[in-house]
């Protein structure tokens, strides 16, 4: 949702320029939170959630006249606008972002915005300025590598030190035949909760 408003804000004519840009007031501001709100403010003071299906009887309630709305506004901006103009261009990407847009609707475990990658990416981007010179080519790779897999750990919620002690002692005795998918990060269980 957040990307597709963007560019509605950029096209609006400055004050006492010929014409406006027809968006209605509120039209996005007032969906966002209602789309972002994973759980009504009362069952969340009761300490309930809102399952998959609930948050789609949601948007559907709240979200399918509005896009509806939004649509045919988009469609009638691209067709009064030069494709090159503000609006025109603003309009075209809303349009060819229309099937992401609209698909969260019917589907409630889907998120309408992308706060958890930008959470997710935000180390690298913060970083990468110190890892501009990693030293031998070869370290890019394995800095790499070591990096996913620290990220994989806690995205999965595993303590990256104790996994990479408890798998860097496990490789050595393991063979081919061994199934190695229960290494990865997703699926690691500590030796320790085999052995009791």
């Amino acid at each position: 949702m957040q990307p597709a408003q963007r560019p509605l804000v950029i096209p609006r004519p400055p004050p006492g320029a010929f014409g406006r840009v027809p968006v209605p007031p509120g039209l996005l501001v007032g969906l966002i939170p209602i789309a972002l709100q994973p759980v009504e403010p009362a069952d969340a003071a009761a300490g309930r959630g809102r399952d998959a299906t609930g948050r789609a009887n949601l948007r559907a309630r709240h979200f399918a006249r509005s896009l509806r709305w939004l649509h045919a506004l988009a469609l009638g901006w691209r067709e009064r606008s030069r494709p090159k103009s503000g609006l025109g261009a603003a309009s075209g990407y809303l349009l060819a972002q229309w099937a992401p847009l609209s698909r969260h609707v019917g589907h409630g475990q889907t998120r309408l915005d992308n706060n958890l990658v930008e959470n997710a990416i935000r180390p690298t981007a913060l970083g990468k300025k110190n890892w501009l010179f990693i030293g031998h080519p070869d370290a890019g790779r394995r800095a790499a590598i070591l990096y996913s897999i620290i990220v994989s750990c806690l995205r999965h919620g595993k303590d990256p030190a104790a996994y990479l002690r408890d798998v860097l002692s496990r490789l050595p005795s393991m063979t081919n035949q061994d199934d190695l998918e229960a290494i990865t990060p997703r699926r690691w269980q500590p030796a320790s909760a085999f052995s009791s």
